[in-house]
């Protein structure tokens, strides 16, 4: 009987073949000294009880494991899922993070081609997004409240390719766009990245903000639940209107999408009380600095690599002054790389 298989039979679940194997060696004990007979009994019924224990365990795991496939109606599913490798048929965790696309019709079909369905991913996305503050957030020192209740309350994986939907919450960049056109790849900004640099810009309820380089406009959408509005600036067309759509879609009333140079920033809105740059950048442009409010803040990582650092400009009585925050490596945004020169 293979370990992991469920028993056909209720007299498998005690292992009754194993326990009269024992209790036939038993006889043998009694020609040996009482010591030696004590010890050998001691023996049979330590492994009699181990026995029943994994016993116990193999059946209670796979009769979980059956009758969830049986509440999901796919009833080839269960002799797909059960293969025997490494001498266990599968993982309960695995399982419950998995579910059955059925075909138009309902159950699945078993054919010569085996089940015509397919197996996807199903993640508990609020548990990752928890996990994700609790693991990623607070060990870089994201302590504020209102922060972490931001990246609690929105989901992340809306903002990112449907093929790359489960690795939204991983602890990195995302990909959300492909190089074209003499421009780099786009991503989507690691989740505790993020939380640093709004962090760092400190976004009152009153703020009005802008943000560039917002990709898909996650980093937009949480800043809108800090501040009293956005403006997402972004360059490439296709992200642009991906995150105009999801914006309507949700009736996010404070965002407003703009399309347009980065480095150039978004004049028609200004001036804005917090900047924020999503991504690296070799220096920062004079007219964003112009774009600020009087008292207001701009967030920066300039550098490559993780030599590169967070920097937090501050405009007061027209004098812009800088303040060092830490290093983050990030992907650089397009339109800022310093052009080489040739100095002696």
């Amino acid at each position: 009987m293979y370990p992991g298989s469920i028993p056909g039979e209720a007299s498998n679940l005690f292992f009754l073949p194993g326990c009269v194997a024992y209790v036939r060696c038993l006889p043998c004990c009694c020609k040996q000294p009482p010591r030696a007979r004590f010890g050998l009994a001691i023996l049979a019924i330590k492994r009699l009880v181990l026995c029943f224990i994994n016993r116990m365990r193999d059946y209670s795991v796979n009769l979980l494991v059956k009758r969830l496939f049986t509440f999901c109606q796919s009833p080839g599913a269960y002799a797909k899922f059960n293969k025997r490798e490494n001498g266990f048929c599968c993982r309960v965790s695995d399982f419950l993070r998995m579910r059955a696309v059925l075909p138009p019709g309902g159950r699945p079909r078993i054919g010569a081609a085996g089940v015509k369905g397919v197996w996807l991913m199903e993640v508990d996305f609020t548990r990752l997004r928890q996990r994700m503050v609790d693991s990623q957030l607070r060990p870089v020192a994201v302590t504020r409240l209102p922060v972490l209740s931001a990246f609690l309350a929105m989901p992340r994986e809306l903002f990112v390719p449907d093929n790359r939907r489960n690795a939204a919450y991983a602890d990195g960049s995302v990909p959300v766009a492909a190089a074209k056109a003499g421009q780099p790849a786009r991503y989507m900004m690691p989740a505790a990245a993020l939380a640093q640099l709004i962090q760092l810009a400190d976004i009152g309820s009153d703020d009005f903000i802008l943000d560039i380089g917002a990709a898909t406009g996650y980093g937009a959408a949480l800043m809108a639940g800090l501040g009293s509005a956005v403006v997402a600036l972004e360059c490439d067309a296709e992200l642009a209107a991906f995150a105009e759509d999801l914006f309507a879609a949700y009736k996010c009333e404070n965002i407003t999408v703009a399309k347009g140079d980065l480095p150039q920033g978004w004049t028609a809105q200004a001036p804005y009380d917090v900047i924020v740059l999503e991504g690296s950048v070799d220096f920062v442009p004079k007219p964003l600095f112009a774009q600020l409010r009087e008292g207001g803040r701009l967030v920066a990582v300039e550098g490559r690599g993780n030599a590169a650092i967070a920097w937090l400009y501050e405009r007061e009585e027209g004098i812009v002054s800088r303040r060092r925050g830490f290093n983050l490596a990030l992907y650089p945004l397009p339109g800022f790389a310093e052009e080489a020169v040739f100095t002696f």
